[in-house]
């Protein structure tokens, strides 16, 4: 039985490479558009011009889905009252691109300090986003977030 367990972890951790050297130029494409935008928003340089307008996002904890609105409100007072992302590090679980929109599931953990708390605290996230294809870009679109 340790053995089929350890063929088994072993099998399952060289899959994880392989799946992301197969991936189509339009997987690559979404993957990097993730990366940045992750990058982006954490060193508190995101913006709102790669959200589509009608999108809705769901974050674990929150009571109801926020827009557009609600999260750009959200994330301006987070950083206003001093709230930081020291790192973000994002892993691809799956893409699928269909018909102009792409589902990625990934994970995301990272280093953050809300605002008044003296330490950072470490998070880790599970993502469903979707995006939207639009005049050549991929916006984010809707997706639900689950701390773990």
């Amino acid at each position: 039985m340790k053995q089929l367990t350890t063929v088994c972890m072993v099998f399952g951790l060289c899959m994880i490479p392989t799946f992301a050297q197969e991936w189509s130029s339009e997987q690559k494409e979404v993957w990097d558009f993730i990366v940045k935008e992750t990058d982006l928003w954490c060193a508190g340089k995101g913006s709102c011009e790669t959200v589509h307008p009608d999108s809705v996002y769901w974050q674990s904890g929150d009571p109801a889905p926020a827009n557009q609105v609600s999260d750009k409100k959200f994330y301006e007072a987070y950083r206003q009252l001093g709230g930081k992302c020291h790192v973000a590090e994002a892993f691809p679980l799956s893409i699928v691109v269909e018909d102009g929109f792409a589902f990625a599931m990934y994970y995301l953990r990272g280093w953050s300090q809300a605002p008044g708390v003296e330490k950072p605290s470490f998070e880790t996230v599970r993502w469903l986003d979707v995006l939207k294809k639009e005049n050549d870009k991929w916006l984010w679109f809707t997706g639900y977030g689950d701390f773990d």
